[in-house]
């Protein structure tokens, strides 16, 4: 892996460590850690320091449901879970179209689609995913027009069973609320 990539690697997952540590501390302290907060926004607008800790609250009682450890356990197990699947996808995109290349290159492509995945942008993410997967790749010697086929493959993995289990789902729906409005 090039000197470069190594170095963001390990930046990404030291900033992935220490946020972890933030939100574990701010679950377990987060009164004290709103009172820090306050104390620290006073030079701040009353409008600014109010919307903060509101919005801080709102993260506090969210997180709060994973902070029970009967709940932690199987949250993030499943997320986990759903980050190997999405790994995989992109491992599986990326045979199809015959390009071979290593796990961190996958990572790499990963990293940058949940990045690209937070950005406004077109239905299913077209466009974002193509890129994500062109410049994650790159520096891995994958052409454009490879990265590019296995990020339609990898749209076509991802979006389409969505599309279907979502009509599936609407349609049950739908026969629901009908039932329930018809009766």
């Amino acid at each position: 892996m090039a000197p470069d990539i190594r170095t963001a690697a390990w930046a990404i997952g030291i900033l992935c460590a220490v946020s972890f540590a933030a939100v574990v501390i701010f679950l377990v302290y987060h009164e004290t850690c709103l009172r820090m907060v306050e104390r620290l926004l006073a030079p701040a607008s009353k409008h600014f320091r109010v919307r903060v800790l509101r919005q801080l609250r709102a993260a506090s009682a969210g997180f709060g449901v994973i902070a029970k450890p009967r709940l932690l356990i199987p949250v993030f197990l499943l997320s986990l879970l759903q980050w190997l699947l999405i790994l995989a996808c992109v491992e599986l995109s990326l045979h199809a179209v015959g390009a071979a290349v290593t796990l961190a290159a996958a990572i790499s492509v990963l990293l940058l689609n949940v990045i690209g995945l937070t950005l406004p942008a077109a239905p299913g993410h077209v466009g974002t995913v193509q890129l994500a997967f062109t410049v994650a790749l790159a520096p891995f010697g994958v052409s454009q027009p490879d990265a590019i086929a296995a990020s339609l493959v990898y749209n076509f993995l991802t979006v389409v069973p969505a599309l279907i289990l979502g009509v599936s789902g609407l349609r049950r729906a739908g026969m629901l609320l009908h039932r329930h409005l018809v009766h």
